[in-house]
């Protein structure tokens, strides 16, 4: 448990949440509580989503040159130079083929994925593209598109 006033920020990891997790070295970096965190943000992400970070803790998006987070979605990593402030890297997605996760792991970065995130919203797409085949609506619509309805009915 962190001493009060501080909070745990970097817990150091082998790999990313997906593979083994050999420490390497400290297994926690303390921060003091009322530090504002950067975070620097590749592709556009909802702006939902970025409402749910508390304004009186994050500045996000930060074009600060050393930010302590990165949050994405695609962008790929791999040709950016990651700055050595960034204490935790996020991907909006399952994957993190765009990230460079030995790289950082080395450095003692954790990487984040959320997969299962879109669940509902892929089930609800592919309810409706069963519906739409079993009942086929799609040429219904075009047939009613295509009639002449008097305008006064």
């Amino acid at each position: 448990m962190p001493p009060p006033g501080t909070r745990a920020s970097c817990p150091r990891r082998g790999r990313d949440a997906l593979g083994p997790r050999e420490a390497l070295g400290p297994r926690v970096l303390l921060r003091p509580i009322e530090n504002m965190f950067n975070i620097r943000i590749y592709n556009n992400l909802a702006n939902e989503g970025l409402a749910r970070l508390p304004s009186d803790r994050y500045v996000a998006p930060s074009d600060h040159d050393a930010p302590d987070g990165i949050l994405l979605r695609s962008q790929n990593l791999h040709t950016v130079e990651i700055p050595d402030s960034v204490q935790v890297v996020a991907r909006a997605g399952a994957g993190v083929n765009n990230i460079p996760v030995d790289a950082l792991a080395e450095r003692g970065v954790p990487v984040l994925n959320t997969p299962g995130a879109n669940a509902n919203a892929v089930k609800e797409v592919v309810v409706a593209g069963m519906l739409l085949a079993a009942r086929n609506l799609l040429p219904a619509w075009d047939h009613l598109r295509g009639l002449d309805f008097p305008a006064d009915e």
